[in-house]
């Protein structure tokens, strides 16, 4: 830590100096063109724009030093990853953003691609759970029997995830079973999670068809959701807890937490499909239609003449 401060604080004063002599190399340029009155004297304006251009990559490069010492910093001080754990948690529900769990062993990098077809990520709803190891490696849950994956949350507030097989397409992971250790470090709590087949039950009127829960940190916003039940044939549920027919439902001051319901709405985009559609279609037949009609109605030019008694005599 000691280091990184004398590290930033030779970097500010670097940036400060370069200020400094930026300002008066632009004051010397404005002094020779109110001394000429007209325009500055080529070798300072190519000094000025050299010396902007060096300004402008130095703090480039400032930046870029200072970027790559904290996140390496950042990444030291996370544990080393064990088998089959998640590095790195990619949240793409509306702008992406990563929590980095561990590090990755045998200078391997842990992805924080949004990508999911990687090799490395695991779909949990708006999440991809990356793992250093390739998840094709991994077998197939058996619904409501295998574990899945067990998070566990220590004392000092750190988590870890370790993954046990995939759940099958169209399915959701549930807590089935949660357990209490003592460690050295203090007590710690494992919650043991299940795959269970997605909803197929039809939502009935008035009743919510997926739930929004949101907890404001810091920086981002962390939302998770759960579907419910499906919505009728021509209808859709809602995406996004800002999205209409979204209504809050519970405020939880003290945690940060706040609860949405969604319920369904009629989904006009089929329709308009099918209005285009039938719009191509009618656009199609009344050109046949028009063009039958001039066929029938044919009228043939004549050629050109001087006179039209010569060229038709009676």
């Amino acid at each position: 830590h000691l280091e990184a401060a004398f590290i930033v604080l030779a970097l500010n004063l670097i940036r400060v100096a370069t200020k400094i002599l930026h300002i008066r190399q632009f004051h010397r340029c404005f002094a020779a063109l109110r001394v000429v009155g007209t325009h500055c004297r080529r070798k300072q304006i190519k000094r000025s724009a050299l010396f902007t251009i060096w300004v402008w990559r130095l703090h480039h490069n400032y930046l870029r030093l200072i970027a790559e010492h904290f996140q390496k910093t950042s990444e030291e001080q996370l544990p080393e990853c064990g088998p089959r754990a998640v590095c790195n948690k990619v949240d793409t529900y509306s702008k992406p953003w990563v929590e980095k769990q561990c590090r990755c062993t045998e200078d391997r990098t842990c992805s924080t691609s949004l990508d999911r077809n990687d090799g490395h990520s695991i779909i949990d709803k708006s999440r991809l759970l990356k793992t250093c190891e390739p998840v094709y490696t991994l077998p197939v849950c058996r619904y409501f029997r295998d574990v899945t994956w067990v998070l566990t949350s220590f004392a000092d507030n750190t988590t870890s995830q370790q993954v046990h097989c995939l759940c099958p397409k169209n399915s959701v992971a549930y807590i089935f079973k949660h357990q209490v250790h003592q460690t050295q470090k203090g007590i710690s709590y494992q919650y043991l999670f299940a795959c269970s087949p997605e909803s197929r039950l039809r939502c009935q009127r008035k009743e919510p068809c997926r739930l929004f829960t949101v907890k404001q940190r810091p920086d981002v916003l962390q939302v998770n959701t759960n579907t419910l039940c499906q919505c009728p044939r021509g209808q859709r549920c809602p995406s996004h807890h800002n999205d209409p027919h979204v209504l809050p439902t519970t405020s939880y001051s003290l945690e940060h937490i706040n609860t949405f319901s969604g319920y369904c709405n009629f989904d006009y985009r089929p329709f308009d499909k099918k209005m285009a559609k039938y719009k191509l279609i009618f656009k199609a037949l009344q050109k046949l239609e028009e063009n039958e009609i001039s066929e029938k109605n044919r009228i043939d030019v004549l050629p050109a003449a001087e006179d039209y008694f010569q060229a038709n005599p009676v």
